[in-house]
């Protein structure tokens, strides 16, 4: 009998989950729930768990998970940082939550409650005065949905990035808190002359062609845009992809981008391979008609994301040039702390063996999403690090050799 309460105990403990509840910013009245001994990640990257889309908040800005009921925050070396109670944290320190806590990430803030199930306890007092005018007023304004589970693999939709940034959808919290999009969202379009006023150039980038070697494809996109041409670049690609690939610039800035090998690819996929290119060479055939389309704003928002975040840029490069996913070994890091989308997601990646393999499965999905999958479980010790080359004599390659 000891035994049966014991497992029953067990349970209870595997259904237990802690709330958090948005009180500022554009989420507010926006909720989501970490379960016992789980993780979120939470940034500005649709693959995070928790997505705040917000130009002030990393891709990846900080970790919060739970230890046998007790509730842990960490900043993941954000760009801007991240508050506990007014405090600044200190990154890659771990710090205890406490019910009642609040934790500002860029413009939103959000209130630690402890077990979701007191929480709810408390805040179900009996209405009176004020709270019977917010109850009024709240039935009159649009409920927020409960938080939806969405995978750990990003969905195939041809439009992502639109997705992303035109809004974030609600559904129904049946499933694990994997995933969670707290409301529905939009991007303040941002002002391109003035996100380039302090750019300056090297004289190198004046040339009209030239080797990927030699010039980032980040500073050569940002040259273009100043300097206000008009036409088609054309680049082929020779490492670490095999590409040729043309990104379109118009009065307005970047109108699209195409790749003439793999005509599958989605324009942000496309724009985010050229990006991530080492070597190469390019050519801008200027037009002396102006061409008019729209900026693509999805590939502009793109671009603008991956040029605050140089180092992020550097080790997804380092990962693509490795092109191997292999498990560590040892393994540091926990399988048992991944759910069953998690682990799917981590089967794609070793079954593909190379991570241009992996990159390629998805031609709907930008690079970077991907790649910020693939660096969530290097970082999480399970699989081999940036550039695959710490192996030690004696020591397995790979799980297979056990």
């Amino acid at each position: 009998m000891a035994g049966f309460q014991s497992l029953l105990q067990k349970v209870g403990q595997q259904k237990e989950r802690y709330l958090f509840q948005f009180v500022e910013g554009k989420y507010q009245g926006g909720e989501f729930v970490l379960s016992r001994n789980g993780q979120l990640i939470v940034g500005r990257d649709v693959s995070c768990d928790v997505a705040i889309i917000d130009p002030k908040v990393s891709r990846k800005h900080a970790r919060i998970w739970n230890g046998d009921g007790v509730t842990y925050i960490e900043d993941s070396n954000s760009t801007n940082g991240a508050l506990l109670n007014g405090k600044l944290l200190k990154p890659g320190t771990p710090h205890t939550l406490s019910p009642g806590d609040k934790v500002t990430i860029g413009d939103s803030v959000f209130v630690y409650h402890g077990p979701e199930g007191e929480a709810r306890k408390e805040n179900k007092t009996a209405p009176s005065g004020d709270s019977l005018k917010k109850e009024t007023q709240a039935a009159t304004e649009p409920k927020h949905e409960p938080p939806k589970a969405a995978p750990v693999v990003p969905p195939k939709n041809n439009d992502v990035l639109d997705s992303v940034f035109d809004g974030l959808e609600a559904a129904t919290a049946d499933t694990p808190p994997r995933g969670v999009s707290v409301a529905k969202i939009s991007i303040e379009k941002r002002d391109l002359k003035a996100s380039l006023a302090q750019t300056r150039f090297d004289g190198a980038l004046h040339a009209k062609e030239g080797k990927l070697s030699k010039i980032d494809p980040v500073d050569l996109v940002n040259f273009f845009l100043q300097s206000n041409t008009v036409g088609i670049l054309q680049v082929k690609i020779i490492s670490p992809f095999n590409e040729k690939l043309e990104i379109r610039f118009g009065e307005k800035g970047i109108t699209g981008a195409a790749s003439l090998a793999n005509k599958v690819f989605v324009e942000e996929k496309v724009f985010s391979r050229f990006l991530l290119a080492k070597d190469g060479e390019y050519s801008m055939k200027a037009s002396e008609e102006p061409r008019k389309e729209n900026m693509h704003q999805a590939i502009f928002d793109l671009f603008m994301e991956i040029q605050a975040q140089k180092p992020l840029l550097i080790r997804y490069r380092k990962i693509v040039a490795a092109n191997s996913l292999r498990f560590q070994i040892p393994m540091t890091g926990k399988l048992s702390l991944l759910g069953k989308k998690e682990l799917d997601s981590l089967q794609f990646m070793v079954n593909a063996v190379e991570t241009q393999n992996y990159l390629n499965l998805f031609p709907e999905h930008d690079d970077f999403i991907l790649l910020s999958e693939v660096l969530k479980y290097i970082d999480m010790g399970i699989l081999f690090g940036d550039n695959n080359e710490e192996h030690a004599p004696g020591v397995p390659r790979d799980i297979m050799e056990l």
